[in-house]
């Protein structure tokens, strides 16, 4: 399945793209933005889409992409030189050095002459040491920098990292979006599909592996099916909620 690096299509959150666009067009653009949201929404693919239009150079609210753009192929690549990601792995802690290496790249002349983006994906697992960090450069931003932090915990982020952030939250999708993304991987919806609850990724997520198997399971048990599938109903909690 395509990552948020690799998406070229943004569903649904049509609010908060026409929010940050207008802001992006104005006078006075917040540096720094904190894409909240639940779990699979697509605060990351936000995040990147936006990112590809900031370091476009665009000025015509196009946001569309081809594939084969030399400007997509070279952020999925890793190679564009104004623009830095650090998360969206499976790591429970983003630690110093990341934010370090985002510092030295702040104190660097832009390679490119026009907007440099930085993406924190999974902004609360900041550890301290790393938040504190960020702070630093958040505080004193060079000139057309752009910080987009995503999040599904803003809370859990220093009161003094929010209030130097313009919050922007994604809502969950509907169910026609959410059924377009399983489409744009290749999927079916499948039969729990109003689990989902907005949140495609979540949804995508439990349909690795086996999992619509063990919800098949889950669902004869709770029609009284047999006591033995116990912990599949087990796993199923796990992995969805």
């Amino acid at each position: 399945m395509l990552t948020p690096r690799e998406n070229t299509t943004l569903f649904g959150h049509q609010a908060a793209r026409q929010s940050f666009m207008h802001a992006f067009h104005s006078p006075r653009c917040p540096h720094a933005w904190i894409i909240g949201g639940a779990v699979g929404v697509g605060k990351a693919t936000f995040a990147f889409h936006h990112a590809r239009y900031v370091l476009s150079g665009r000025q015509d609210g196009n946001t569309h992409f081809d594939e084969n753009d030399p400007l997509h192929r070279r952020i999925v690549a890793f190679s564009h030189g104004d623009l830095w990601a650090v998360g969206g792995g499976e790591e429970d802690e983003i630690g110093i050095e990341p934010i370090r290496a985002l510092t030295h790249f702040l104190h660097q002349t832009p390679l490119e002459g026009g907007w440099r983006v930085l993406i924190i994906d999974g902004a609360d697992c900041l550890n301290r040491n790393a938040a504190n960090a960020l702070l630093k450069c958040l505080e004193e931003p060079p000139a057309r920098t752009l910080f987009f932090l995503t999040t599904s915990l803003p809370e859990s982020l220093l009161p003094t990292i929010r209030s130097r952030c313009h919050f922007l939250p994604l809502n969950p999708l509907d169910g026609n979006d959410v059924a377009a993304v399983l489409k744009s991987q290749g999927l079916t919806p499948p039969s729990f599909f109003e689990r989902a609850e907005g949140s495609p990724g979540r949804l995508m997520r439990f349909m690795e592996g086996n999992g619509i198997q063990l919800y098949e399971d889950l669902e004869k048990v709770l029609e009284g099916g047999a006591c033995s599938l116990f912990y599949s109903c087990l796993w199923w909690r796990k992995r969805i909620l």
